[in-house]
């Protein structure tokens, strides 16, 4: 059986973390819709250091793994399905590398290349959106956030859950569109 998180304080803490913000573009530091302001950088980076840590050197040389990719995009699932449910269609990871916090509705993927993210857009949407997903029949959206230095593990686990189900990969637009297909990502 995987872990699931119901502790309310580590689910606090992460949504202190303040990912998204309302009334700006879905994803914060990402300001596709034409919105101004209200947008924060996702990830911080020092001089000499990557988020994960790895030295890249003053000498020039490389770092030793390849330089993380950030990226978000929208799966829009045609079904109510709870971060829980997500999580137990990724059965081919690690138990350890999978943490749901339920009051969240959160799913956070934490693998060897970096870590994905899905979180429930219930709350940033507007009345707008729900009747553009309707219309869509879609039922469910969750923000994905990865930091990947490879995102083959990233196109495995959208495979997994689009092949269970269902869904597409959108965009963040006032219509969703264009939809990607999983090479996209």
């Amino acid at each position: 059986m995987k872990k699931i998180t119901n502790n309310a304080a580590k689910a606090k803490s992460f949504a202190k973390k303040d990912k998204y913000n309302k009334g700006t573009s879905k994803f914060v530091g990402k300001n596709t819709r034409g919105n101004t302001g209200n947008t924060k950088a996702s990830f911080k980076t020092g001089s000499n250091s990557d988020t994960h840590g790895t030295s890249k050197g003053k000498s020039g040389g490389k770092a030793s793994a390849s330089k993380p990719k950030e990226g978000s995009f929208l799966y829009l699932l045609p079904d109510e399905t709870s971060a829980k449910e997500l999580h137990g269609a990724l059965d081919f990871l690690n138990e350890k590398q999978l943490e749901v916090w339920t009051e969240l509705n959160l799913l956070e993927v934490t693998v060897d290349e970096g870590t994905v993210t899905f979180e429930d857009m219930k709350d940033n949407l507007s009345g707008e959106d729900f009747k553009t997903l309707e219309a869509l029949a879609v039922k469910k959206v969750y923000a994905v956030d990865y930091y990947l230095s490879d995102r083959g593990v990233l196109r495995k686990i959208m495979e997994a859950l689009i092949s269970k189900f269902g869904g597409k990969i959108g965009s963040d637009t006032e219509d969703f569109q264009p939809f990607l297909n999983i090479r996209e990502i």
